[in-house]
């Protein structure tokens, strides 16, 4: 994804804010820039409006970050109901229902 220039200055103003180190760990290494999402906060539309600030990022090594997105993920879909619905690539899904 090619972000705007709203994302650019706002991950430069952070990278500045956390002295260039992991806001969770501290590292210096391997940093990235993370944007929050929820179904209240959409850091792609904020970027796209041009309102996107540094308080809207936060600055992670690749270790954190991974955490705290999968940490995100795993949040989201336990709380859809998604595990009712059985995947197509499943064995019983691919099975015919009776019909009632």
């Amino acid at each position: 994804m090619i972000y705007g220039k709203s994302y650019q200055q706002a991950r430069l103003e952070r990278l500045k804010f956390a002295r260039h180190r992991c806001e969770v760990c501290k590292r210096k290494e391997r940093l990235e820039c993370h944007h929050p999402q929820s179904e209240e906060f959409n850091a792609y539309e904020l970027d796209e409006q041009g309102t996107l600030t540094m308080a809207d990022v936060v600055i992670l090594c690749v270790s954190c970050h991974d955490a705290i997105t999968n940490r995100d993920r795993a949040a989201r879909f336990a709380s859809k109901e998604v595990w009712d619905v059985p995947s197509p690539h499943c064995v019983l899904a691919k099975r015919k229902r009776p019909h009632v």
